[in-house]
């Protein structure tokens, strides 16, 4: 009962959207804004880069604290390891991010959720992929659309 409990925890944590949370914070309807799209990059056209900054790091966090919460929770499970569990927790943050349920199930890529989870199963190689995604994103190619496609590459 407890990795089920874990799981739509995960899923629920990852539901959250930062790019209508920061936003709303800050006093902007990201939906009126730019091309409405509550992602990472229409806050940094819109808002700039310090409330991209944050929606980037709580999506991330959210990957973070999911695969914590998996190996938490489901850490007393005889059938299931706790790496497995963490991964599993990552896993179904990047489900409720790529489907929220608060969102009628239509989000974002979950490029930075699952760097999140990365960061947690594997620190190094979390940050590697974190800083190679953010390197392609701002300073080489300037699109996020394209350091996901090349992110998704890497990971895979």
């Amino acid at each position: 009962m407890e990795v089920l409990i874990a799981l739509v925890a995960a899923y629920l944590i990852g539901s959250v959207d930062f790019g209508v949370i920061v936003p709303r914070i800050l006093g902007v309807n990201i939906y009126d804004a730019g091309s409405g799209n509550p992602g990472t990059s229409n806050v940094l056209r819109t808002m700039g880069k310090g409330p991209a900054a944050l929606v980037m790091l709580g999506d991330a966090l959210k990957g973070t604290v999911a695969a914590g919460l998996g190996a938490y929770l489901g850490g007393g499970s005889a059938a299931w390891s706790v790496d497995t569990l963490a991964a599993a927790g990552a896993f179904f943050a990047v489900l409720g991010h790529i489907f929220p349920v608060w969102l009628r199930f239509k989000g974002g890529r979950g490029v930075a959720t699952a760097i999140g989870g990365s960061i947690y199963l594997a620190p190094l190689v979390g940050l590697g992929l974190a800083v190679l995604w953010l390197g392609m994103t701002f300073i080489v190619t300037g699109l996020m659309a394209l350091a996901f496609m090349a992110f998704t590459g890497i990971s895979l």
